[in-house]
């Protein structure tokens, strides 16, 4: 039963994903530990392996086409590789179990990193809630460019 509620998890979070052109590794983080029952740190690993992989599925018929500038793509993704090697080699794995102590509360790896999570996704929620003037500008041109295409 617990497949099927992180199965339908997953297929609205790519529905809802792909029609909004975000990222998914996020809000896929939160299935894995909460329907799954999995580690956060794991959880993680499992998330990027498969928002990795649904990525690069869905961006084969874009290379094949040659609409992929393979420069930008290895400038933006080389760095990230070693930056995910070095927060896993180096930081996460060396963090102790318990980080520290609000109160009578211990603070874990685990929680911290659930709650920075939770922080990170209220943060970009604010913002792509809130319109800008450019947004609202560009949004308004581009309504106007493609009602001047219908009615050519």
């Amino acid at each position: 039963m617990k497949e099927l509620e992180a199965y339908t998890a997953s297929v609205v979070i790519g529905l809802c994903l792909g029609l909004i052109g975000a990222g998914g590794s996020i809000l896929t983080i939160p299935v894995f530990v909460y329907v799954l029952k999995t580690d956060p740190i794991l959880s993680t690993v499992y998330s990027m392996f498969v928002v990795g992989i649904c990525s690069l599925t869905g961006s084969m018929l874009s290379f094949f086409k040659k609409l992929i500038d393979i420069k930008a793509a290895l400038a933006f993704g080389i760095p990230s590789v070693i930056g995910v090697f070095i927060s896993r080699k180096l930081i996460v794995s060396n963090l102790p179990d318990e980080l520290f102590v609000i109160g009578s509360f211990p603070v874990s790896k685990n929680f911290f990193i659930m709650i920075s999570l939770s922080v990170v996704m209220l943060i970009v929620s604010i913002k792509m809630l809130r319109k800008t003037k450019e947004d609202i500008v560009t949004q308004t041109e581009t309504q106007g460019q493609i009602i001047m295409f219908i009615f050519r």
